[in-house]
């Protein structure tokens, strides 16, 4: 067996992010950007009313010890934009967002205002009142995003504020997902003697949108030679990664494994619990994961090795899930050559987090990760973790953290 870190290092050491792609601004969101992006103009780009009222001059109300009579000459909309000059003595209507005329430098609200016969008084306090001014929240030719940011809602706004329709980014990872094995079956076709199920490909293909990539279900694979390499060249061109399960342990009718080593790949027993057999190559520039059959297996694979994969390809600069101490509320053995990886429920309480096993130790027991907030760290050399422990655990359910597990 090789240690989890080497055949990780192996595995990522082969995976480059993806080119950059221009793509409109809402398929950006959640995505890297890939270029820097300066404001054309200032944001706001003009000076505008924050209030409904009257824009003014100063000057008036400051001959008049913080009030005025003035006279009113127009209105001004937002979306409009004032013809000529407003002069001392003159007020103009404003609506909120509307271009300051040129001239003016305050905005008094209705509330202080009272207009009667084209006539206006009006009350105010502070020079520049309720106006929101022309570079407040960018200068012209400043840095709205940099390569690397990602795109936010909030950022996705501020671009589209600065006139950006779409933007350069690290795309999508289109991923393709294939199940290998004579027993799977289709849902939700009928079951007929030792089939089962084909549940592989939909869990991979969720958690590969979950995380942002463009997954493709390719259905199941049979058991025969060149099966699989036939359904690889009928993809070519269509995916940047592939993801098979099923076929890579030393079994006579295991072809996942020896189309790796075609590939000139490898195959390795990795120590971990679950999920030991793994393999990786390339297909013609394509990385292609050979991940186990059971279906926890398959999981804490993901986890492990090809979600930390598609985030690199799409630029991103940590690729870790959040992890936390927590308290084992029951003991658990492990297999002291190995790191297992524990399917744990997690509850917030008085003195820090507590763990809970959600069922056994089998990589066939989907349940036990359908009912899992994350992943409990149980290191090489450990074959005993008793009850009161600390251990650490992955947070594979990251909402678990905001609602401490209730």
């Amino acid at each position: 067996m090789i240690p989890l870190e080497e055949w990780k290092e192996y595995v990522l050491s082969g995976i480059e992010p993806l080119p950059p792609m221009e793509v409109p601004l809402l398929e950006a969101a959640g995505l890297r950007l890939a270029e820097e992006v300066r404001t054309p103009h200032p944001l706001p780009p003009f000076d505008s009313a924050s209030m409904d009222g009257y824009a003014v001059l100063w000057e008036d109300l400051l001959a008049g010890g913080g009030e005025a009579q003035l006279r009113v000459v127009g209105e001004v909309r937002a979306g409009q934009a004032w013809q000529g000059r407003l002069f001392r003595g003159e007020a103009v209507r404003i609506s909120t967002g509307a271009a300051l005329p040129p001239g003016a430098d305050t905005v008094i609200p209705k509330e202080h205002a009272e207009e009667t016969e084209g006539r206006v008084r009006v009350r105010g306090r502070e020079k520049g009142a309720f106006v929101r001014g022309a570079g407040e929240d960018l200068r012209e030719g400043e840095v709205v995003a940099s390569p690397g940011d990602q795109l936010t809602p909030a950022l996705l706004g501020l671009l589209a504020s600065v006139g950006r329709a779409s933007v350069k980014v690290r795309p999508r990872p289109r991923v393709g997902v294939f199940a290998t094995g004579d027993e799977l079956v289709e849902p939700p076709a009928g079951l007929g003697p030792g089939r089962i199920y084909d549940s592989n490909s939909y869990l991979l293909a969720a958690l590969v949108r979950e995380v942002g990539g463009k997954a493709f279900r390719g259905g199941v694979v049979p058991d025969s030679p060149g099966a699989l390499e036939s359904v690889l060249s009928a993809w070519r061109g269509q995916a940047d990664v592939v993801l098979v399960t099923g076929g890579v342990s030393a079994g006579d009718h295991d072809y996942s494994r020896d189309l790796v080593s075609k590939l000139g790949g490898r195959v390795e027993r990795v120590a971990i619990q679950p999920g030991m057999p793994q393999g990786f190559a390339r297909f013609e520039g394509i990385p292609v994961f050979a991940l186990p059959g059971n279906p926890v297996s398959v999981f804490v694979s993901y986890e492990l090795f090809v979600r930390p994969a598609l985030l690199k390809m799409m630029g991103f600069p940590r690729w870790e899930r959040p992890r936390v101490r927590a308290m084992m509320e029951e003991p658990v053995a492990s297999p002291p050559e190995k790191v297992q990886f524990l399917r744990v429920s997690l509850k917030r309480k008085a003195l820090g987090w507590a763990a809970r096993p959600t069922g056994g130790a089998g990589s066939h027991l989907l349940r036990t990760v359908a009912l899992a907030d994350g992943l409990a760290v149980i290191p090489r050399g450990v074959s005993q973790v008793p009850a009161g422990a600390s251990v650490e655990v992955v947070v594979t359910r990251e909402e678990v953290l905001l609602s401490g597990g209730l």
